[in-house]
């Protein structure tokens, strides 16, 4: 690479969560698996938050009325499609959100356990570990405000360090 070339930023869609929460061991059956979850709580949350201000009251009946029914999932999709044109869109855009909300709380979950290490008196006396716990605090830290700032390049290189 010639010094008058820069690497392209690192886009968030395109980091895999699995990678940013250290779980790309899993196998693929338990990342589809963790997938299909994330993807109810959200396509949940939206018909509950988001479809009541987007349809009518009636049309709403009629998803509650679908939505009670197992064998109408290809008439209920058809319909929601159909009066949410962008509804794959939207779906995306709040996994997205979720897959923020997941690795953040990730992050602050290790600094929480980091802290409370370190405030062992055992592990206090080990001057290796104790350094060892500051240098992952500090990538931590790094980590979480990289998050914060939607800087994903730096939330991937540093990730793949700890």
């Amino acid at each position: 690479m010639t010094d008058n070339q820069t690497h392209s930023p690192v886009k968030f869609e395109d980091l895999d969560i699995f990678d940013l929460l250290r779980l790309s061991h899993l196998t693929p059956e338990k990342k589809a698996e963790r997938i299909a979850e994330i993807q109810m709580i959200v396509v949940n949350n939206f018909f509950l938050d988001d479809l009541p201000g987007l349809v009518s009251e009636s049309d709403l009946k009629k998803f509650d009325e679908l939505a009670k029914d197992a064998s109408k999932g290809e008439e209920l999709k058809t319909l929601l499609h159909d009066k949410v044109p962008n509804f794959d869109q939207i779906i995306y855009e709040k996994m997205l959100v979720a897959k923020k909300e997941i690795v953040l709380q990730n992050m602050q979950t290790r600094l929480d356990i980091n802290s409370k290490e370190a405030s062992d008196p055992e592990v206090q006396k080990d001057e290796k570990r104790m350094k060892q716990l500051s240098e992952e605090k500090d990538k931590l830290d790094k980590i979480v405000t990289a998050i914060n700032s939607n800087d994903w390049t730096t939330v991937s290189g540093l990730i793949n360090t700890l």
